[in-house]
């Protein structure tokens, strides 16, 4: 633990030193990502954070079975998971934001988790197909209620594994428009779901890796995935890992925004 806390910190220390704020990007479209995306602020997302406060006083106890980083079977809580678990309001709005902007249509998250950073995808457009993929039943189900609670009906649940169940889901998607990765936090898990995705990407599709941070071995697994050659720009929020394909760049371009 201590060795993980460590890293952390010193990445941190690391982000803060060559992070930019938009007065010294160069490039028009991670210009345009700061101004649009990052500083977006949508007030119709209240619904979602009153529905945290819930599930953030929610005591009771959830069993997990984790095939992830953690291994193993579990017991924690519903407020437990809201509070270190769940995608925060300042990463879900940025998700919010990108959906409302840029309107892709094939949504595909690995790690529901209680839903709320499905919830923020959810909310940007009614006419979304999002595929959500979690290994515990029990953790979806408060997901698919909350979900319910909404009103959401644009997003379609997988109750398995992400190595069973994401093969089989890139046969029958027409195409890849954007991916959030927030689950099995291991560098040979992140980088067999990036090899798994990066066929079926075109050059407007994004995939977004959350906790880059999150230990050595994640990010061993992001600077890899920035130095593949298929991958022309990537931002970095320190948190999450933006990855580009866009054709009209000539050369690679690694950003590390402040956030």
């Amino acid at each position: 633990m201590w060795k993980v806390a460590s890293h952390r910190v010193k990445e941190w220390l690391k982000y803060q030193k060559q992070s930019k704020t938009k007065y010294y990007l160069h490039s028009p479209f991670v210009f345009e990502f700061h101004t649009k995306v990052l500083e977006a602020n949508f007030l119709g997302l209240n619904n979602i954070e009153a529905q945290r406060k819930n599930y953030l006083a929610n005591k009771f106890a959830v069993v997990i079975e984790d095939k992830g980083a953690k291994s193993g079977v579990y017991t924690t809580s519903v407020s437990y998971l809201a509070k270190n678990a769940s995608t925060p309001h300042y990463y879900g709005k940025i998700l919010h934001a990108w959906i409302k902007q840029h309107n892709p249509h094939y949504i595909i998250e690995l790690g529901t988790s209680l839903g709320f950073g499905t919830a923020y995808m959810a909310a940007a457009k009614p006419d979304l197909d999002i595929v959500t993929i979690d290994a515990s039943a029990a953790v979806q189900s408060y997901a698919m209620q909350l979900h319910a609670d909404l009103g959401f009906k644009n997003i379609t649940y997988v109750n398995d594994n992400f190595d069973s169940a994401l093969p089989n889901l890139l046969l029958d998607m027409p195409r890849i428009d954007f991916v959030y990765i927030d689950g099995n936090h291991t560098e040979e898990a992140t980088l067999r779901y990036f090899d798994l995705l990066k066929p079926n990407c075109n050059e407007n599709s994004v995939l977004v890796f959350d906790d880059i941070y999150w230990s050595e071995g994640m990010t061993n697994a992001w600077n890899k995935i920035k130095a593949d050659q298929s991958v022309s720009l990537t931002i970095d929020l320190y948190r999450m890992g933006w990855v580009f394909f866009r054709k009209e760049k000539i050369a690679k371009e690694n950003f590390v925004l402040r956030y």
